[in-house]
């Protein structure tokens, strides 16, 4: 082939070749553009840092990956080449970054994943995506090593309940305090939270603000008499005498009210003060005994001379209406000389019986009937000492009579004793 192009050019006559001045200035620019080409691959340096590893290179290379081949570097198929550093023809930089293993932990499942880089990369690298409020340990720029373990812990929904109204956030474990920030809730020195404002939040948990304000209230409020009750010897059994009215006091009472989201909870006495005494109503309750009703022959007239005091009233049978006490028993009659003195000093007389001074002091006002109706002896007085008091079942009082035929005539009866003092 070579031979028969010689051949040609060879029948053809050279022509004598001109150049004219747009011929020149080509060329010129042809000769320029040369120069510049070789000007753009002049020798500069590129720095790789590589691992721990900082290599100077000097290079017409204008390509990373040429320039990694000129010094025998080569990558692994999960490397970075970061060329943000680098510029063609240019001192510049390379960067490396090796691969390596880690653990994932996510939510406490944990795996193996490669890493590169930083954290941030590394979860890109391994498809991992991570929400606006999940937490990651360490964080996005940390640069990874062998063996390192990333920590994920996802943010969950959080309902919470303040004030009539639900909000809910998004958030990783926490404390009940913590996640109230989050959510621009403030408490006020006496609301509560349920849970507890120190206890850690997890998925599933809820808040719930218990708004509590204590309010002071004054009131003046009456206080109740009190009733008592004594035993009285001036009223039958049954009977009844309110010897004091009883009248309400008043106090001012500053109670401390606990209102848990405006609703009353309870309440609690701060202090009180009497404004006026309680009056206690004192009731008396009878303890005589009502001896049962005499029926007495008609016409009887008390047979004691003693004249009836003013105070003692009788009722419409002739006993006596207020008495201390009743005494049941026998009485005797006797009689002496009209000017005979008896054991206290009082002439003998009807009304002036003989008694034991044990029982009956002397001087004791005294009201006699018989109990067969058919002696009503009356009022009188203990005054002398019945020969009986030394006697074994002797009959409980003597009554005086002025004369024998009288005392026959009564002889021994059952009396009944009313004792008027």
């Amino acid at each position: 082939m070579l031979k028969r192009m010689r051949q040609k050019f060879a029948a053809k006559p050279l022509k004598r070749v001109e150049i004219s001045a747009i011929g020149l200035v080509i060329i010129v620019t042809i000769i320029t553009l040369s120069v510049v080409v070789a000007s753009a691959i002049s020798v500069y340096t590129v720095t790789i840092q590589d691992g721990e590893q900082v290599l100077s290179v000097s290079t017409r290379k204008s390509e990373p990956a040429e320039i990694l081949q000129q010094e025998g570097i080569k990558l692994g198929t999960d490397d970075l080449l970061d060329t943000t550093g680098f510029i063609s023809g240019e001192d510049s930089q390379l960067t490396i970054y090796r691969a390596c293993n880690a653990t994932l932990d996510d939510c406490g499942s944990q795996s193996q994943i490669v890493a590169c880089k930083n954290v941030e990369y590394t979860l890109t690298l391994n498809a991992v995506a991570v929400g606006p409020n999940d937490l990651i340990n360490p964080p996005f720029d940390k640069s990874v090593h062998e063996g390192m373990i990333i920590t994920l812990v996802r943010a969950f929904k959080l309902p919470v309940f303040a004030d009539g109204v639900m909000t809910e956030i998004q958030t990783v474990p926490c404390t009940v305090q913590e996640a109230l920030q989050k959510a621009g809730i403030a408490l006020d020195a006496d609301d509560e939270t349920v849970p507890e404002p120190q206890t850690i939040l997890s998925a599933g948990s809820e808040i719930k603000v218990i708004r509590v304000e204590y309010v002071q209230r004054t009131v003046n409020e009456a206080i109740a008499f009190e009733k008592t009750t004594s035993k009285s010897p001036d009223l039958f059994i049954g009977e009844t005498k309110i010897a004091q009215k009883g009248a309400n006091g008043e106090k001012s009472v500053v109670y401390k009210d606990r209102m848990v989201d405006g609703v009353l909870d309870s309440t609690a006495v701060v202090s009180e003060t009497v404004i006026k005494e309680a009056v206690p109503q004192k009731t008396l309750v009878g303890t005589k005994v009502k001896a049962a009703a005499v029926k007495f022959q008609n016409g009887l007239s008390p047979i004691s001379d003693l004249p009836l005091p003013a105070d003692i009233k009788l009722d419409a049978n002739g006993i006596p209406l207020n008495y201390t006490r009743v005494v049941e028993g026998t009485a005797t009659a006797y009689s002496a000389y009209s000017t005979a003195k008896t054991a206290s000093g009082r002439t003998v007389a009807e009304g002036h019986i003989a008694v034991n001074p044990k029982q009956f002091p002397y001087g004791t006002r005294l009201y006699v009937v018989t109990l067969d109706g058919k002696y009503l002896y009356g009022y009188s007085v203990a005054a002398d000492t019945g020969l009986f008091v030394n006697m074994d079942n002797g009959p409980t009082i003597d009554i005086f009579f002025n004369t024998t035929p009288q005392c026959n005539q009564f002889g021994r009866r059952d009396v009944r004793i009313y004792v008027l003092d």
